[in-house]
């Protein structure tokens, strides 16, 4: 148990000292999707998903790579309510993948 928490503790300040901020981050764009940028903000425990492929499916991991939470995006702009810890987690829909902060 004190092995996994250290690992944990270990990986949320590596992903917090990476320099990259953790609030706001446009994705860089595939090119299935006509170069249109998916951007992600968190504020709080809300997500905010900006020109998202529509059906597409935003799946939330813990840093040790558990998955979380499941989302389907019916819409390219969505905004969700998320139920989970202050903390470090990993955001990923389709190709694009962005660190975010719980605060």
């Amino acid at each position: 148990m004190k092995k996994l928490l250290m690992i944990g503790i270990f990986c949320c300040s590596i992903l917090l000292a990476s320099g990259v901020p953790t609030q706001t981050q446009p994705a860089k764009p595939s090119p299935d999707r006509d170069n249109v940028t998916m951007v992600i903000q968190v504020v709080g425990n809300r997500i905010s998903i900006q020109n998202a492929v529509p059906n597409s499916i935003v799946e939330i991991y813990s840093v040790l790579g558990v998955k979380l939470k499941q989302y389907r995006l019916p819409q390219a702009d969505e905004e969700y309510i998320i139920e989970l810890p202050k903390g470090c987690y990993i955001l990923k829909s389709d190709n694009i993948v962005r660190k975010i902060a719980i605060k």
